[in-house]
């Protein structure tokens, strides 16, 4: 079964809020049929969520029921968490990657997820572990904040995929008339490389970390993002 759209949050570095704009565009979605992976090793997106238990690799190290635990289900949104903890990098091999690759396309196959979002850790290839997975359209969401924008457009210059609708998101612009504007003149240099760019400002309320508070926070910036996707849409996004 293929996956309808396949929308991967990238960045260069951490605090720029990928796991936020992950979350909320898994709640978005999960009006549908939406898994979210946590790629990161920080599983902070997991954590959130509420999902305390193991990842899927430490479930195919310690030779546990795959999925038995790694998989969970929070307000409709179906989350896989890789990683329990953060040391654990150290050991893993190819043939646990390899592992790891077979069962999650084996999951996609066998459910009909219409959304996949995927959280990923700064820097890293966003085809190493999700390589294999087949869907109609693929969204890759380059994030970045005021101070990393040309650094985040040198990486998205290494990683790019052609085949992909390609996001620059220019996150955590202070709510200033002055930064807004310059933000808007950053954004519009990039305008040839990217087929939807977006300027968000600070929403305090999106980083509460509690869903329990955020749950029905709506941003008219993330909506718009949203439509733009699902509308194949060529478009600058602006507060």
């Amino acid at each position: 079964m293929r996956i309808l759209y396949l929308i991967r949050s990238l960045g260069i570095k951490g605090g720029v809020g990928k796991t936020t704009i992950s979350l909320y565009l898994a709640r978005y979605f999960s009006r549908s049929k939406c898994l979210f992976i946590d790629l990161d090793t920080l599983s902070y997106g997991s954590l959130i969520l509420g999902h305390k238990k193991m990842g899927l690799i430490d479930e195919i190290l310690n030779k546990k029921p795959i999925f038995s635990e790694s998989l969970q289900i929070f307000n409709n949104i179906h989350t896989l968490k890789m990683y329990s903890d953060p040391f654990i990098i150290s050991k893993i091999n190819d043939e646990i990657i390899s592992i790891a690759n077979q069962k999650l396309v084996e999951l996609v196959k066998t459910n009909k997820w219409e959304f996949v979002i995927i959280d990923n850790p700064p820097s890293i290839n966003p085809n190493k572990i999700t390589s294999l997975l087949n869907a109609e359209n693929v969204v890759d969401i380059f994030i970045t904040d005021p101070i990393s924008v040309e650094a985040t457009v040198n990486y998205f210059n290494v990683v790019k995929s052609p085949l992909a609708i390609n996001v620059l998101l220019l996150n955590l612009v202070p709510p200033i008339e002055k930064d807004i504007e310059e933000a808007k003149k950053v954004l519009e240099s990039y305008r040839s490389l990217f087929d939807i760019l977006v300027l968000e400002i600070f929403e305090e309320r999106l980083y509460l970390y509690r869903p329990s508070r955020a749950i029905n926070f709506e941003s008219r910036i993330l909506n718009r993002l949203a439509d733009a996707i699902l509308n194949k849409q060529k478009t600058i996004i602006l507060p």
